[in-house]
C-alpha cells in the first residue's frame, strides 16, 4: 500500500539506484532486497533494470515467473509501468522468446498501446516525402510528422521557392512556421521571415493556452536563432510571466540572448525557486542555472552557492556545480570540487574531476579510484584520467 506522491518516487528511485550499484559490485544482500521489490514494488521495473546491469546474469535469473506470477494481464502490467517503457529491452526480449507468459502479456501490452493510439488519433498521416510537392509538405506538417518534414525540407527547397516558404508562415501552427523559416534558412532568406515568426509565436503561446511538449522545443529553436535586439525583451517577458510554459521558453531564450544586465533578475528568481515546493520549482532552477552558466569569471553568486547545498534535486546539484565553476572557477575549485567528485550523479563528478586542484590532500587518490572503478561512468573515467595526466 505504497503512498505514490512525487517525494515518494524520487526518494525511491534513489534508493533503486544506489540497491542497484551495490548490486553491480557483488552485494549479494542488495540483490535480494531488489528482487524482493520487484514482486510488489512500485518501481519494480526499474529494480529489474538495476539487476539486469550485475554481471553474470544470475540476478535475474526466474525474475520472468516473478512478474508473470504478479500480473495476470498486459494491461495490469502496462498500468504498473513508470512511463509505459519496459527496460532492458534485450532482457524482455529474451524473456518473450523463452517464456510463453511474458510472450502474451507484451503482446497484449501491444494492443493497448494501439488501442490509445486508435483513440487519440494519433498516427501520423501517411506521407509520401519524396512525392509530396513543397507546398503540401507545408500545408500537411503537424506535431506528429515534423522531425520528419525537417529532414526532407533541406531537399526540396530551391531558390524559386521564396514565395511558397512565405506562404507556409502563414498557415495556422507553430510546426508549419517552423518548417517555413527552416526552408527559407536553407536558402539564406531567414531574416525575411524574423517578423512575422515572432510576431505568430509571440501571439500563439500568449493566447491563454496552455502548451506542453513538442510545440516548447519547436518555439525555442524556431525563436532562438532571431537577433537578440529582436527577442531578448520577449524572453525576459516570459521568464517572468506566471505561466511556466512560457518560464521554460523565456529560460531557454535567456540561454542564448541573456546579458550581464539579466544576472540580478536570474538571482532574485533563482532565490525565489529554492524556496519553493511546487512541482516545476525544481525544472525552473535549473533552468536559470543553465543560464548563469554562461557568464563567466563574474564572481561567486550566494544564490548559485545555496543551490549547490540546499537542493534536494541533484540535477540542481549538477547545473550549480557547472554554474559556479564557471563564475568563479578559482572558488570552486578551493571549495566544492573535491566534494563533487563522491557525488551520486555522474555529471557531477565530472564537473569535480575537472576543476579540482591536484595538489589538494586527497585528490589524486580519489581521481585514480574514479579512473579505475570498472563500475563507474565512462565519461568520468575518463574524465578522471585526463585530469590526473596534467600537470
Amino acid at each position: 500500500n505504497e503512498d505514490i506522491t512525487d517525494d515518494f518516487v524520487w526518494h525511491t528511485a534513489l534508493t533503486v539506484e544506489s540497491l542497484g550499484t551495490l548490486a553491480q559490485r557483488g552485494n549479494g544482500g542488495a540483490v535480494d532486497i531488489l528482487r524482493g521489490y520487484v514482486e510488489h514494488g512500485y518501481l519494480w521495473n526499474d529494480a529489474v533494470h538495476r539487476l539486469a546491469q550485475v554481471p553474470g546474469g544470475k540476478a535475474v535469473e526466474g525474475l520472468d515467473a516473478v512478474v508473470c506470477a504478479r500480473f495476470s494481464t498486459g494491461e495490469a502490467l502496462e498500468d504498473a509501468t513508470r512511463y509505459g517503457c519496459l527496460n532492458p529491452q534485450e532482457l524482455w526480449g529474451h524473456w518473450r522468446e523463452t517464456n510463453p507468459c511474458i510472450a502474451r502479456l507484451l503482446t497484449e501490452v501491444e494492443e493497448v498501446h494501439r488501442s490509445w493510439a486508435d483513440k487519440r488519433g494519433v498516427q501520423a498521416p501517411n506521407i509520401e516525402y519524396r512525392e509530396i510537392s513543397l507546398k503540401n509538405l507545408l500545408e500537411t506538417v503537424n506535431s506528429q510528422n515534423y522531425s520528419k518534414a525537417q529532414k526532407v525540407i533541406a531537399s526540396k527547397v530551391k531558390q524559386s521557392d521564396r514565395e511558397t516558404l512565405l506562404y507556409g508562415l502563414s498557415l495556422d501552427n507553430p510546426f508549419q512556421w517552423a518548417l517555413a523559416f527552416r526552408g527559407l534558412s536553407q536558402l539564406n532568406l531567414q531574416h525575411l521571415a524574423y517578423d512575422v515568426v515572432f510576431n505568430n509565436m509571440k501571439s500563439f503561446f500568449e493566447a491563454g493556452v496552455e502548451r506542453k511538449g513538442r510545440v516548447l522545443n519547436i518555439a525555442y529553436t524556431t525563436l532562438s536563432v532571431l537577433p537578440s535586439s529582436k527577442i531578448l525583451h520577449l524572453a525576459r517577458k516570459w521568464f517572468d510571466a506566471p505561466e511556466w510554459y512560457l518560464n521554460i521558453i523565456g529560460a531557454r531564450l535567456l540561454e542564448d540572448h541573456a546579458t550581464h544586465d539579466d544576472i540580478p533578475r536570474l538571482k532574485v528568481a533563482l532565490g525565489e525557486s529554492l524556496q519553493l515546493e511546487e512541482g516545476h520549482a525544481d525544472y525552473r532552477a535549473c533552468d536559470i542555472l543553465e543560464v548563469l552558466t554562461k557568464f563567466q569569471d563574474i564572481g561567486q553568486l550566494p544564490e548559485v552557492e545555496s543551490a549547490f547545498i540546499e537542493a534536494e534535486y541533484s540535477y540542481i546539484r549538477i547545473k550549480a556545480a557547472r554554474a559556479m565553476k564557471a563564475n568563479a572557477p578559482d572558488y570552486f575549485s578551493r571549495t566544492y570540487a573535491f566534494e563533487c567528485l563522491w557525488d551520486c550523479e555522474a555529471q557531477t563528478r565530472m564537473v569535480g574531476s575537472e576543476g579540482v586542484p591536484l595538489d589538494m590532500p586527497g585528490v589524486r587518490q580519489r581521481l585514480v579510484a574514479l579512473s579505475n572503478d570498472e563500475y563507474e561512468d565512462e565519461a568520468v573515467r575518463t574524465t578522471a584520467k585526463l585530469r590526473l595526466d596534467q600537470q
